[in-house]
């Protein structure tokens, strides 16, 4: 296994009999890490996944990263890891949750599978996103993190999920198995629109230095950029 030691953006696919249990750790080996965590960031780790395909693995990821320690100004504490189901305040409007966390974390770690792209019967299918549709918030999660990425150097991890076998306890190749969904070149105004709005809100963007927007083609395309291949066994 490839230890990552010269990255700090790599990926980790879960493929060839990998189990759920060893996706944490092996996140934690898979990048250089800093001698000293940011004292200014809320969060180390922000999951964002689709809760309707990937929850029980974010749970998972979750308890088993919230666990771990880093060295921080030499004293040693817990990692601070963003789970919506168990970080956001009582009362919080969901999206504007998440928004201040992802701009308020050092890494984005992108929880990427077949449903949660292209789930049936669900409003999830982004192959079937055009101009005008409602505002996806996986897509707005991934947009908003890629901006922070150019503009704070905020990391990205994609964590690429492939089809449970028969037997549950293994996985395909994401991308030999068909899981990378394809999507269209279009801009969603509404995803656009918030992403701008939440950098400037909660990542301090002026207007002026607002990116332009991406297609959910780039933005997909984008996050595969961030690789660096595992093989877990």
């Amino acid at each position: 296994m490839n230890d990552g030691a010269g990255t700090l953006d790599p990926d980790i696919e879960m493929g060839d009999g990998a189990p759920q249990s060893l996706a944490a750790s092996t996140l934690l080996r898979s990048a250089k890490k800093p001698k000293q965590w940011k004292k200014s960031l809320k969060w180390d780790i922000f999951l964002s996944y689709r809760v309707a395909a990937d929850k029980k693995l974010a749970k998972e990821l979750y308890w088993q990263l919230h666990s771990r320690t880093v060295m921080d100004c030499g004293k040693e504490r817990k990692l601070r890891v963003f789970w919506d189901a168990e970080c956001l305040k009582s009362g919080e409007k969901w999206e504007e949750g998440f928004s201040k966390a992802i701009c308020s974390t050092g890494l984005v770690v992108v929880v990427m599978s077949r449903d949660a792209y292209k789930m049936q019967g669900e409003g999830h299918n982004v192959e079937e996103l055009t101009q005008e549709s409602c505002c996806d918030n996986v897509l707005l999660e991934c947009g908003l993190a890629l901006d922070l990425y150019d503009i704070k150097d905020t990391a990205i991890l994609p964590l690429f999920v492939g089809d449970k076998t028969l037997l549950e306890e293994t996985y395909s190749h994401f991308f030999e198995s068909g899981c990378m969904p394809n999507c269209p070149d279009v801009i969603v105004d509404k995803i656009g629109r918030k992403i701008h709005k939440y950098l400037e809100d909660d990542a301090g963007v002026a207007a002026e230095d607002l990116p332009k927007a991406r297609s959910v083609k780039t933005i997909m395309n984008d996050l595969t950029q961030f690789q660096v291949h595992y093989r877990l066994y």
